[in-house]
């Protein structure tokens, strides 16, 4: 039988004489298999192959049945360990001691021309200084809590993909390991200079230069059919995973372990996506962020490679607290059409979905299709220690600047308020919107205040409302009559304000776009 895992320090196990086990080894250096008793190491497991380097198997009994068997699982782990190792011979030493630069060894697995190359268990963790570059039909694996490490002064990303400057990659993936960009051992974020002590002049280019350190951790451009999955990502910077020019990808089951910044705590999103992201799905994220957790940036500055349309994105599962936001969508020029964002736990210090135009010098944004849902979220206060302002100004909802919005659809969207009282949903005085349709609203308020719910500054053309529940009693929150919107929308919110008193006396209403 193939037993579990033999910790790394454990000490040789005595057998019995009863036990009997024939124990083969596995040598990394000698490519055989050998006669041994039991050492240090890690079980192969015939499910999941781990790496070769003094791994065991242990088999109980003998006669010519039981040593058939163990004779076929060798050849079969044998025949998996070789299709995964065959590259390896002839390449140099992994050293994993934290101390080592493993840079040049994991970047020839790299370019060895295999579509799995496995970095196993380190002593300690890997260290590296340089860029690592993973080619078309290449995934890269890591264990879930394999540390990789960036060094001191690096300055660098820590992976991009070959064709991140021109050309195009196709299928990569990027599977588990804690990526430590370890920010208080690089360059400050050059967008926060004027943060320093004492402060200095920005350094960032008028327009984006590939070798500028921007701070982001790993960054991919030029990309079809890309996965990052089951990985954390531990202090960048800036941006945690950079995406620009990238599509039918999925970002899946990642971990921010944002905990340290330089020089203070803003500008460090976790997924970071530019122009002509398209075609993807973003899921189950988890940590706070000292930023946008989710960014989708059709227009970015010199912080993008480019800047271009984003299109049929998917943000599905998002859990934090004491997050600056969930989900930034931003537009300047550049359109931004069908997203969805569903599943959104968490408190926030900044908003929790924002459709925002941000450049007031560039033209106005253009959102379509966007729909907020399942959303269980409220406004909290900043934590002291981030040195950062709440802006409890801002709304959870926030639809900002010049912009036109075709279709916004909000439902199943629950706000439980203790901390701030700024209304739910904001549309800004600059910004259009062509339908908003609420349904299924939960407004619960325990300020000792009412809370407006909308804040209708701008124009919308139609507005519908279905299933809102206000607590915990509608006269806790306030509607508005708002100048500029549509005689329907007018009507809408007059007919909603009527039925709140009603309710608020104990009586029942509902209202429907008249």
């Amino acid at each position: 039988m193939i037993r579990g895992r033999v910790a790394k320090n454990q000490r040789s196990k005595v057998m019995t004489a009863q036990d009997d086990p024939k124990i083969l080894t596995f040598g990394q250096r000698s490519w055989n298999w050998a006669k041994g008793r039991i050492t240090a190491g890690t079980v192969i497991d015939a499910r999941h192959v781990k790496g070769v380097e003094k791994y065991l198997m242990f088999f109980h009994g003998s006669g010519p049945k039981k040593e058939n068997k163990m004779k076929k699982a060798i050849a079969c782990l044998w025949m998996t360990v070789a299709g995964v190792m065959s590259c390896r011979a002839g390449l140099p030493p992994l050293a994993g001691d934290g101390v080592t630069d493993d840079t040049s060894a994991i970047q020839a697995r790299l370019d060895a021309g295999t579509t799995l190359v496995y970095l196993p268990p380190p002593k300690a963790n890997y260290r590296i200084s340089r860029t690592l570059r993973i080619g078309s039909n290449t995934e890269l694996r890591l264990d879930r809590n394999t540390v990789i490490r960036l060094a001191p002064g690096s300055d660098c990303p820590m992976i991009e993909n070959k064709c991140y400057r021109q050309g195009q990659d196709v299928r990569i993936t990027v599977s588990g390991g804690i990526w430590d960009f370890a920010n208080l051992d690089q360059s400050p974020n050059p967008q926060q200079y004027g943060r320093l002590v004492p402060p200095r002049p920005s350094p960032l280019p008028n327009a984006h230069e590939y070798d500028f350190f921007f701070g982001m951790a790993m960054r991919f451009s030029n990309l079809t059919h890309a996965t990052f999955e089951h990985l954390t990502i531990r202090n960048p910077t800036s941006y945690g995973l950079a995406l620009c020019k990238t599509s039918y990808f999925l970002v899946n089951d990642i971990s921010f372990d944002y905990t340290t910044w330089n020089p203070i705590a803003l500008n460090m999103d976790g997924v970071h996506c530019d122009g002509f992201c398209h075609h993807g799905r973003i899921s189950v994220l988890r940590g706070t962020c000292f930023d946008d957790l989710v960014a989708l940036n059709a227009n970015d500055g010199q912080c993008a490679q480019t800047e271009g349309p984003i299109h049929d994105i998917d943000i599905d599962g998002i859990y934090a607290e004491y997050c600056h936001s969930a989900v930034r969508l931003l537009s300047a020029g550049k359109d931004l059409r069908r997203v969805t964002i569903r599943n959104v736990h968490g408190n926030f210090y900044t908003y929790v979905v924002g459709l925002t135009h941000y450049f007031p010098e560039k033209p106005r944004g253009t959102f379509d299709d966007i729909v907020i849902s399942d959303v269980f979220a409220s406004k909290v206060l900043a934590p002291d220690s981030l040195g950062v302002y709440s802006r409890t100004n801002y709304p959870p909802i926030w639809i900002q600047g010049p912009v036109d919005v075709g279709r916004l659809t909000v439902r199943n969207f629950a706000r439980e308020e203790r901390n701030v009282s700024v209304s739910t949903l904001r549309v800004d005085s600059m910004a259009k919107v062509r339908h908003l349709d609420l349904n299924g609203i939960r407004m619960e308020n325990h300020m000792d205040r009412p809370i407006q719910f909308l804040d209708i500054r701008g124009h919308v053309d139609r507005l519908t409302m279905s299933g809102m529940d206000f607590l915990p009693s509608p006269a806790a929150w306030l509607m508005q009559d708002p100048e500029g919107t549509s005689s329907a929308v007018s009507r809408t919110l007059r007919l909603k304000e009527t039925v709140l008193k009603e309710q608020a006396k104990g009586l029942t209403g509902h209202a429907e776009e008249l």
